[in-house]
């Protein structure tokens, strides 16, 4: 429901094959070409569709009002260190971990926590292990500054990407490939990725457990079946998302009307 006295904000879902026509269009896809800038926004919307992230889970919430008053630190928000690829599920399919910290937590025993994210390849449309495979290869950082290296940066200037521009890339993006921007936000990815598991009969459960939406009984759940949770996400990032699917919208809570 939502809060009081705020307006409603809805914000569509990007669709798979969507994603990645733009990121081939716009962000050099699996060109040898593609820019190390490009590599860091199709690397983060790919990451945050793969992971269901919100857009502050992946990109730098420069808000006045956060505790880090927009400021990018190490131990709040992922660096380089906190992304590992070429994992081996049990099925044989590689995948990556990406950590970070839950925005919802408000818990003081683990908000200051970083949580491991399963990003698994694969995907016919999204396969977040390739696209920060790319990354690493494009913008590559030594070994020693990876601690304080934002995970998804401006490489002109070292800078976390931040939300605004995370929501605006994405927006040109989508205009790029004949829809309307404008319905789209930094939740997308996370809408998307949500929509496309649920496109593919995954059940309320694992798309809660991956988007963390609710409380930390998710978690060992999620511990407990690795291999589940992965095979449903690739499903996802393969689907493909018919037009009364992708009209699925939600309306966000509070950190999300904040976007």
């Amino acid at each position: 429901f939502p809060h009081a006295g705020r307006a409603k904000l809805v914000r569509y879902g990007v669709r798979p094959r969507d994603l990645q026509e733009a990121i081939n269009k716009c962000l050099g896809g699996d060109s040898d070409d593609q820019t190390p800038v490009q590599a860091n926004y199709a690397a983060l919307f790919e990451t945050c569709f793969a992971g269901l992230l919100r857009g502050c889970e992946g990109a730098l919430n420069c808000s006045a009002r956060t505790r880090h008053h927009g400021e990018w630190m190490a131990r709040l928000h992922s660096s380089r260190a906190d992304i590992k690829t070429n994992c081996r599920g049990d099925d044989g399919f590689p995948f990556a971990a990406y950590r970070c910290r839950n925005s919802k937590d408000r818990k003081e025993a683990t908000r200051w926590d970083k949580m491991t994210r399963l990003l698994p390849g694969g995907g016919k449309y999204i396969d977040a292990n390739r696209a920060l495979n790319r990354l690493l290869e494009r913008d590559p950082v030594p070994f020693a500054q990876r601690s304080s290296t934002p995970a998804f940066r401006d490489p002109r200037n070292g800078l976390a990407i931040t939300v605004n521009q995370m929501r605006d890339c994405l927006r040109n993006i989508m205009f790029a490939i004949g829809l309307n921007g404008d319905r789209y936000g930094a939740h997308s990815p996370r809408i998307g990725g949500a929509t496309g598991m649920f496109a593919e009969d995954a059940d309320e459960l694992a798309i809660k457990t991956m988007g963390v939406w609710s409380s930390d009984a998710f978690m060992a759940y999620l511990r407990g079946h690795q291999p589940r949770i992965l095979s449903l996400v690739r499903r996802g990032c393969s689907a493909d998302v018919k037009d009364d699917d992708h009209e699925a919208t939600f309306i966000f809570d509070e950190d999300d009307l904040a976007e």
